[in-house]
């Protein structure tokens, strides 16, 4: 067994939803849980993923706190519906979409070379 881990970019790092979950930010705004915050340099980026075949409002609102805060500059929700969804600067995909929009590069940034 290969107990080994992958060395993650220096610059870039992935930060999970219960390490982030119900902090204040600066200005005093109580944040829930997101699932990811993935950031680098300056850009953060939010995701948050529903088994759910229905988006629903209260899903993205530590989105749209987090984007409000200027935390992230970029939110996603993922779902099992079958169309793609914008709500107060959430952009919301069916789970098959998110994927082929993130291998082809246009959820997250690239790094420069």
């Amino acid at each position: 067994m290969n107990t080994r881990r992958a060395a993650l970019p220096t610059r870039s790092f992935l930060l999970l939803g219960p390490r982030y979950g119900q902090k204040t930010t600066r200005h005093g705004t109580r944040l829930s849980a997101v699932d990811f915050i993935w950031q680098r340099g300056g850009t953060g980026i939010g995701i948050e993923v529903k088994a759910s075949p229905r988006w629903r409002p209260e899903f993205g609102r530590p989105l749209q706190n987090l984007l409000d805060e200027g935390v992230i500059s970029a939110a996603y929700g993922v779902y099992l519906g079958d169309r793609p969804l914008v709500d107060r600067g959430v952009r919301i995909l069916p789970y098959d979409d998110f994927l082929r929009a993130l291998a082809a590069g246009k959820i997250l940034p690239r790094a420069r070379t």
